[in-house]
């Protein structure tokens, strides 16, 4: 074991951050502009082995009562990279790597190292001002099905982040909070007590602007309904209140007779159905047009999942040609944003709903492109009427966020890529608008009863969202 133990190694330890410049005290320059009278910079803990060894014996020490809750450590990159390999070393926990951005050859992957559905993950960072770093290596570690609940950090400057971490449902566990640190360096008389007044004052004036709540979070559907600009879903909103349900099932079903006898079925329960048409062995007019017939007896939309993904002149055909004449019946239709904003002028006179993210385990969908989708959906929203998401990203109210990969049950893979989050986690948690259910539904046993069960749940994790 290190030298250091953690009865004297506080004190020990912010003395000799101060003596080897770790902290700071002066007049510094902050990636927001604003001058700040200390400065935190760890990096150079890597010239410094046996306090590197010390620390993230205490970071262990933090989380080691609480090691039933995970299974692996991840250090926000770069500077808690060698603190995590520390720590993954000394504890013998195995270590998951978080790249700055995917690589764009070999396995081009966010997260690397070993993990699976069943992961859970504490995060280790060394300083936390709003928490944005933080949460930014958590969505990546969440993209992939890895579960995170605990971080835990060097030092909190007590600006802002616990409040923001907790919000997101996070536990931060701190070694030192900063006013401690100047506590100790005053006892010490490393600094003097107008120093120490001065960064206090600096703090409590300076606290970090929490992440602004993305509108929509808690409006309901029909304040929703009066900003929306587009038809579709102006009348997507119109039904979902009316019905009091956010569900969409998705029939991937291959036979016309079974997704006409689903869609009768489950009807009054949803407020979307969601197509994959290529897939129908015997798909026909007539088929579409009874389908529209039980659109509007039990009031609900239909979608075609084509995901179009073409160049302008062949994504107009694929929408209006062909053998399933798509315009002809379908409300809405899905499509990447891959080819830029351009393929949007050729998919005009249906609702077209951009895919930002998807459920499947090792997307490529990074965190970049789901920004600069939603950029596009929000720029056209006379023909964007929302994204398919894993999270809420969007910050006009008219449009939809539509979440894939849903299930009630324990399940949290399908073996085959897919992952699942429950109702509850994608209403409430993520802000979602709209549940997208598939085989939860259409495989159980009385597929009547499983839509009763997800509308219920889904809607009921709207309200509690809205009236939070």
């Amino acid at each position: 074991r290190s030298a250091y133990t953690f009865a004297m190694n506080k004190r020990e330890v912010s003395k000799e951050l101060f003596q080897i410049g770790a902290i700071k005290f002066g007049n510094f320059q902050l990636k927001s502009g604003i001058y700040s009278p200390i400065y935190c910079d760890l990096r150079v803990l890597f010239s410094y082995p046996k306090l590197l060894s010390g620390i993230s014996e205490l970071m262990w020490n933090c989380v080691s009562n609480l090691t039933a809750e995970f299974s692996h450590v991840c250090g926000v990159p770069y500077t808690a990279l060698p603190i995590a390999t520390c720590v993954s070393v000394k504890y013998c926990v195995p270590m998951l790597l978080r790249r700055k951005e995917a690589k764009s050859y070999g396995t081009k992957r966010m997260i690397e190292g070993c993990y699976d559905n069943t992961s859970r993950c504490v995060v280790l960072e060394d300083v936390v001002t709003s928490g944005s770093s933080v949460l930014e290596t958590v969505k990546s570690l969440q993209d992939v099905g890895v579960a995170v609940k605990h971080v835990v950090v060097i030092v909190d400057r007590e600006q802002g982040a616990e409040a923001t971490l907790t919000k997101a449902g996070l536990v931060l566990h701190s070694i030192f909070k900063l006013s401690e640190i100047l506590a100790l360096l005053e006892t010490e008389q490393l600094i003097t007590s107008d120093t120490c007044q001065q960064v206090r004052q600096f703090l409590t004036g300076n606290q970090a602007v929490p992440p602004k709540p993305l509108l929509g979070q808690t409006e309901a559907y029909l304040a929703r309904c009066d900003v929306a600009t587009h038809p579709v879903a102006k009348k997507l909103f119109h039904l979902m209140h009316d019905k009091q349900t956010n569900l969409a099932v998705s029939a991937d079903l291959v036979e016309s007779s079974a997704i006409l006898e689903l869609a009768d079925k489950v009807g009054p329960h949803i407020c979307l159905l969601k197509l994959h048409s290529d897939i129908i062995n015997d798909f026909s007019a007539s088929f579409a047009q009874q389908l529209k017939l039980l659109a509007e007896k039990h009031h609900f939309l239909l979608m075609e999942d084509r995901k179009f993904a073409d160049i302008g002149n062949t994504c107009r055909l694929q929408l209006r040609g062909g053998a399933h004449r798509i315009a002809d019946w379908a409300d809405m239709v899905t499509a990447h944003a891959l080819p830029g904003p351009s393929i949007l002028n050729s998919l005009s006179g249906v609702a077209v709903v951009l895919v930002a993210e998807m459920s499947s385990e090792g997307k490529l969908t990074t965190t970049e492109y789901a920004q600069a989708t939603s950029q596009i959906a929000e720029q056209h929203t006379d023909v964007v009427v929302g994204v398919v998401c894993q999270q809420r990203l969007l910050s006009n109210t008219g449009q939809l966020h539509f979440t894939p990969g849903v299930r009630l049950s324990g399940v949290s893979s399908d073996g085959k890529g897919q992952q699942y989050h429950s109702p509850h986690h994608v209403i409430h948690s993520c802000g979602s608008d709209v549940i997208i259910v598939g085989r939860g539904i259409y495989e159980a046993a009385d597929p009547v009863a499983a839509a009763t069960e997800y509308r219920t749940e889904g809607y009921k994790a709207f309200l509690q969202r809205i009236n939070k």
